[in-house]
C-alpha cells in the first residue's frame, strides 16, 4: 500500500518507471494502445492512482515521454 500511496502523491515517479516497461511491450510486438493497456495489466502495473490501464491512459503516458 505505501508504494501505491507513493505513486499517487508523485505520478511523475510512476511514469518514469512505467515508460521502460511500455517500450519493452512495444519491443515485444504490440501496435496499439489497446493491446499496450492489456500487457500493463496482465502484468498489473497499476496506473498513478493505482487504477487499471485504457487506451487513453497508455496515450496519456506516452505523450508525457
Amino acid at each position: 500500500m505505501a508504494d501505491e500511496e507513493t505513486n499517487i502523491r508523485d505520478p511523475k515517479r510512476t511514469w518514469a518507471n512505467v515508460l521502460p516497461i511500455i517500450c519493452e511491450i512495444q519491443r515485444a510486438g504490440a501496435t496499439s494502445f489497446h493491446q499496450i493497456a492489456d500487457a500493463l495489466n496482465a502484468r498489473v502495473v497499476s496506473t498513478p492512482r493505482g487504477g487499471h490501464w485504457y487506451a487513453k491512459s497508455v496515450s496519456n503516458a506516452l505523450a508525457r515521454a
